[in-house]
């Protein structure tokens, strides 16, 4: 269901508007053209990516990376992947704790940290992290394809990759570059 949402959410946006960049800088008129899927297959795989890595920092990261308070999602009572993956994996009094923590406008900073080892020490960090490296090769994988398939959807995609490299290396390394939705959304525009 969540991972739905944020396709909906981030990555059909990203989908979409590769998509309909490629189309308009190549001049192909045909949606169902095959390049047009590629791309619109990598666009897919990197706003998943990019989603949940903005989840992880939003929970792991720091205010002065996020330009907001960390656990803004948990204080607005959010229904991310992590705070459901680590409701599903935590024990009964864990889970009690984490459903007191969500939704409380009034977090504390303690409180925040007790969360933050909630979620690691359950394995539902490593476990988005893991399904964040996926989508960052996925990525990857179509970015490949659309390289050795003879057409080259300009620097916009260059730069994506070069996003996402930073997003699988944080994935990798448990760091988070400061990436932001418009900066992922502006370089998926193919330049003709």
């Amino acid at each position: 269901q969540i991972v739905k949402m944020l396709t909906l959410k981030t990555a059909v946006l990203l989908e979409f508007a590769a998509q309909a960049g490629y189309m308009i800088g190549a001049d192909v008129a045909d949606f169902a053209d095959a390049r047009v899927q590629r791309i619109g297959a990598f666009a897919t795989s990197a706003g998943l990516a990019f989603q949940l890595q903005d989840d992880l920092l939003g929970m792991l990261g720091t205010e002065a990376e996020l330009g907001k308070p960390v656990g803004a999602d948990l204080r607005e009572g959010k229904h991310t992947l992590l705070f459901s993956e680590s409701c599903s994996r935590c024990t009964y009094a864990e889970r009690r704790r984490l459903s007191q923590l969500h939704g409380k406008k009034d977090l504390t900073g303690a409180e925040l940290v007790e969360a933050r080892r909630l979620m690691h020490d359950c394995g539902a960090v490593a476990h988005v992290r893991r399904l964040a490296a996926r989508h960052v090769a996925a990525a990857f994988k179509g970015h490949e394809q659309i390289r050795t398939r003879g057409f080259h959807a300009g620097l916009a995609i260059e730069r994506a990759c070069t996003i996402t490299t930073q997003s699988y290396k944080s994935c990798r390394s448990g760091v988070y570059p400061a990436i932001t939705e418009p900066e992922l959304a502006n370089v998926l525009i193919p330049v003709p």
